[in-house]
């Protein structure tokens, strides 16, 4: 029988007595701390952005808004024959929204 040749193929190549659990465990902690730094780093980047966020306008929300609207008309869009040709200017309020967002969040000094 194949099946049973697979089986014995793998058992053969799962040999527990070459499995080298210090070194999976090792490995397994060093994941471990660059996870945890990797979510303080997110933390931080949203604590922060969130912090800026509180200072919008309403013009800042407009141009959230047009952001996502844009993005969900473009994705849409790309599916559809009649929005065939309003495409590109989707694709283009998207990225001029998303770049005035990220100057906004970023780049913008807080005392102006």
């Amino acid at each position: 029988m194949k099946c049973c040749k697979y089986l014995s193929a793998a058992r053969t190549y799962l040999d527990p007595s070459r499995i080298d659990r210090n070194a999976i465990a090792a490995q397994a902690a060093a994941i471990k701390s660059y996870a945890g730094e990797l979510a303080a780093r997110a933390d931080d980047l949203l604590s922060g952005s969130m912090e800026k966020a509180r200072g919008f306008s309403r013009l800042d929300f407009a141009v959230f808004k047009v952001c996502l609207l844009s993005l969900g008309i473009w994705l849409g869009a790309q599916f559809s024959r009649f929005f065939k040709r309003f495409r590109v200017f989707f694709l283009l309020s998207f990225v001029a929204s998303c770049i005035y967002l990220i100057w906004r969040l970023f780049l913008r000094d807080a005392d102006d």
